[in-house]
Formats: C-alpha cells, structure tokens, sequence
C-alpha cells in the first residue's frame, strides 16, 4: 500500500526564480518540508503588493524596500527570510553606451522609481560620476521588462538581473557597474509575507525557510555542484553550460551566506538608511526575525 503525503500549497511571487528555488524543487525539498510551491513571475512590484494584499501570492522574493514601500502605503507586510547577501545585479547600457560619465540626460529604467532597486540604480549612478537629479528615471518594470526596453532603446540604461548576461552580450548591451561591488550588505533573496499569513499560518513560513536553507546549505557543498548544475538545467530549461553560468555569477555575486537573524537584522537596516537618504522618510517594522531565529534554534 502506497500513501500520498499531503503538501499545504504555498504561491510564491517572484521577478526572476532564483535557482535555488529551482533546487529546492528538484530535491523535493518543499514536499519533504510539508509544502507544495507554484512559482509565478511576476512583470513588477506593483503585481507582488497587489498579490500580497488580496491573498494571491502567500510569500514573495522582493527588495525590502519594496516591502517598506507598501508598510508606508498602510500594508502590513515584513521579510521574515534572508537567505544571502550580495546583490546579483548589473548595471546595463543600451548599444553604444560604454560609460555614464558625461552622459546627457540618459533615460534610466527601474521598477519603481520610489522602492525596489531604484535606489541602489541612484548609488550606482553617482558611484559612476552621474547624478540621479541628471537622468530620466522611467518607470518600466521587472528585470525582463528592462532587458526588452534596453534592446528596443526604449531606454538607455537599466538595472538587470546577473542571470541575463547572456542576453545583454547578444543584444550588444553593456555592463557599466556592479551593483554586488557597490551595495555588498544588500539582502540577495528576501522572502516576504503578509501579517495575516504569519498568523494563521506560521507553519507554512517556516517549512519555506527551512527548505531553501537546507538547499543552501547542500548547493555550497563543492561536491554538490554537478548535480545542481543539472537541476537548474532541468528546471529552468537552460543547457547545462547555461545553468553553470547562471550559478557562477550567483555565487560571484554573494557577500554572505545564510546570514543569521541579527546579520539579516542590521542588513535590513542599511536598505533602510539607503531609503531614507533619498528620500528623508524612515521606516521601522519591515523585519521579523522570528522564522529565522527558529531555524538557528534547530540547527543548534
């Protein structure tokens, strides 16, 4: 007699999977943990505040300061997972642009241009010698969104995610800064919930976390890297060589990983200090360290 292990779904909105969600699927590591994961990629933030607000999505991977945006706009949302440091972001100028110093009025694309990643795109931009008050900050969306306007010139310069190098090498796109080198203390994937979630359903949050720490845990072991090599392969339809590229930039782009809760803590804090300095408002509460103070609880 076989028996059916009964999962509790959980839907999960994203920009790009990172791969070691993908792992963390092929190791049947959300159904040994309890849950059932469904992915949707998402073409913003808008859709992820909109997602967690109405109950669509139970958790999403976001910048904290997307969450610190909705906790001012009244949602009471926080990042309950930080799973590493290190931002796997690059800057991207369309064909022709090989620098931004002295660059006339460039139209830079961001998500948003009041959260998300539009803050750390101001500190690359000033890090390259061009104020933020010079350019045409233009709203376009996810990472996919950008890479399109970069390609089409809809824009002229874009934050993209370290997964599209490929891409940006054939379009004849440029890389003009690192945001892994300029913000090292940036959350990589954050995961983040809603408070009625964490409510009635804490569990669910916890058996998360724990299966993309356990796939941490076991994708950092060098003896492991063939077989995650396929499993991202596998599940994220790339050739193997393709999927090897992907994780080496990940990897290049950590500053840390599996931050414990007062690392995650103090990380938070500094997106926090990076808002604020742009736009002269803080915000508290966008932190609750309770999932991951549990997971260093059972690992003692």
């Amino acid at each position: 007699m076989t028996y059916e292990i009964q999962t509790q779904p959980l839907r999960l909105g994203v920009f790009t999977t990172a791969s070691i969600v993908t792992i963390a699927e092929g190791r049947s590591l959300f159904a040994s943990n309890g849950i059932s994961v469904s992915v949707e990629e998402v073409a913003g933030s808008g859709a992820q505040k909109e997602g967690l607000r109405d109950g669509h999505f139970q958790v999403v991977h976001t910048s904290p300061d997307n969450i610190m945006q909705s906790r001012l706009n009244g949602d009471d949302v926080f990042v309950f997972f930080v799973l590493d440091s290190g931002l796997p972001q690059l800057l991207v100028g369309r064909e022709g642009l090989t620098e931004l110093s002295g660059a006339k009025r460039p139209r830079v694309g961001v998500d948003d241009p009041a959260s998300g990643f539009a803050f750390v795109v101001y500190e690359l931009l000033r890090g390259n010698g061009l104020d933020p008050d010079d350019c045409e900050i233009v709203s376009v969306g996810s990472s996919r969104q950008r890479l399109e306007s970069l390609l089409s010139g809809e824009i002229d310069v874009g934050l993209l995610s370290a997964a599209m190098a490929g891409p940006v090498r054939e379009g004849g796109l440029n890389v003009l800064a690192n945001a892994a080198e300029a913000v090292p203390w940036f959350p990589g994937v954050a995961a983040a919930t809603n408070r009625s979630v964490a409510e009635q359903q804490p569990e669910l949050l916890t058996a998360y976390a724990s299966a993309l720490h356990e796939a941490m845990r076991w994708a950092q072991s060098p003896s492991n890297v063939d077989e995650a090599i396929s499993l991202v392969a596998l599940g994220a339809g790339l050739s193997r060589d393709e999927a090897a590229v992907v994780l080496q930039r990940e990897a290049a782009a950590r500053t840390r990983v599996l931050p414990d809760a007062a690392a995650a803590s103090d990380a938070i804090a500094k997106v926090a200090e990076l808002r604020q300095r742009y736009t002269g408002v803080k915000v508290e509460g966008a932190f609750d360290d309770a999932w991951m103070r549990a997971i260093e609880s059972s690992a003692e």
